[in-house]
C-alpha cells in the first residue's frame, strides 16, 4: 500500500505494509523511503494513539 501526503509546499509517498486483527489490533511497517524503512506503529485495543517503534539495522562498512 502507498500512502501519499500532499501539502501546499511539498508532497511525499511512503510504501507501507499493514496487518490488522479486527478493530482491536493493527501494525503498520514502513518499507520506503530508505530513511524511514523499518519504522513501525502498533495499535492495541482502544488506545487512541499509535505507538511508534524504530528498528534500524547496522550496515557493514
Amino acid at each position: 500500500m502507498v500512502i501519499r501526503i500532499v501539502r501546499p509546499s511539498w508532497s511525499r509517498e511512503m510504501e507501507v505494509k499493514t496487518w490488522m486483527k479486527g478493530t482491536a489490533y493493527a501494525m503498520i511497517l514502513i518499507k520506503s523511503p530508505a530513511r524511514d524503512k523499518g519504522t513501525s506503529f502498533l495499535k492495541k485495543r482502544k488506545e487512541p494513539v499509535l505507538d511508534g517503534y524504530g528498528f534500524y539495522q547496522r550496515r557493514p562498512g
